[in-house]
């Protein structure tokens, strides 16, 4: 409202379930509702840009080291990937990986879940912006790399000798909001102004 913007790309989806009806009782509802009586249009590409080739999977891998990072689904008969696997030039050891992923993402702390007997040094990192725990399944990795994963997830991950390393759901997607930005204004050029939301933060503090 207070930049008059026609239309919003939110990366999240606002309707992220079907509704049968807009009765005003809760904000979600007050919110499309206002959209649709501005008339200012939403677009929410999620799942497509975490998958697509440059998206959101792609960026998060550029910031762990040089590789060959391909797409990966569990299902294999899936054309894309939610998922991406990085197979490091160099492997590393872990404390090194987790100081480039919190330098990476400006991070001070990431949660980290080490798998007894783990890998020492991490060459194969299987990655997912968000909550990566599906993308995961059948993924052999040295290391999990994703938002958040279910705790029963993070036991099995590491019951198998896979390092687990979490830094909440929406630190490895906002950071890609200025990308998003530059892709943007390469396709529609200099007559329509892309502003990246100020007030757009993490709904959860570290008290």
């Amino acid at each position: 409202r207070q930049i008059k913007a026609s239309f919003i790309v939110a990366y999240h989806p606002p309707i992220f379930e079907g509704l049968k009806q807009l009765d005003g009782q809760r904000a979600l509802d007050r919110m499309v509702s206002q959209a649709m009586a501005e008339s200012i249009s939403v677009y929410s590409p999620h799942t497509a840009l975490d998958a697509v080739d440059g998206g959101v999977n792609d960026w998060l891998a550029s910031g762990l080291g040089q590789g060959t990072c391909t797409a990966w689904s569990p299902d294999e008969d899936a054309s894309g990937g939610t998922a991406r696997i990085l197979v490091l030039d160099n492997p590393v050891g872990l404390p090194t990986m987790v100081q480039r992923v919190k330098k990476f993402l400006k991070r001070k702390t990431v949660r980290l879940a080490k798998a007894p007997g783990g890998p020492k040094r991490i060459q194969t990192i299987a990655l997912c912006a968000g909550a990566g725990s599906s993308s995961f399944e059948g993924a052999d990795a040295d290391m999990y790399l994703t938002g958040e994963m279910r705790h029963h997830d993070v036991l099995a991950a590491v019951s198998k000798g896979t390092h687990v390393l979490l830094s909440e759901h929406t630190h490895t997607e906002r950071g890609y909001l200025p990308l998003l930005r530059k892709k943007l204004r390469k396709e529609l050029g200099t007559d329509v102004d892309i502003i990246v939301s100020r007030k757009d933060r993490e709904p959860v503090d570290t008290v």
